[in-house]
């Protein structure tokens, strides 16, 4: 296998892949990314996917159209974050 003088089947690649607790694409990509790129890729996947994050986007662009700097958002989730623990 290692000298390509063998290939494994999906089912030998997946079982590889699960064994070794490493995403399958790790074997099957023609342009050879880290496993660290692989589980940022596979995290960044699992967060777009979230219906409720598209959410966050838009404000987000509110707040890039309103002249927002990161800092004032950062300051402005400081102060919600004290707010709702204060009620709590």
């Amino acid at each position: 296998m290692e000298n390509n003088r063998r290939q494994f089947g999906r089912d030998k690649i997946i079982l590889l892949a699960n064994k070794l607790c490493i995403p399958v694409e790790f074997f099957l990509r023609e342009d050879v990314e880290t496993l660290e790129q692989i589980k940022i890729n596979n995290k960044l996947a699992t967060i777009f996917a979230d219906e409720s994050f598209s959410d966050y986007f838009e404000v987000v662009k509110h707040a890039v159209k309103a002249k927002i700097s990161p800092e004032e958002l950062e300051q402005v989730i400081a102060f919600i974050k004290r707010y709702k623990t204060r009620d709590n």
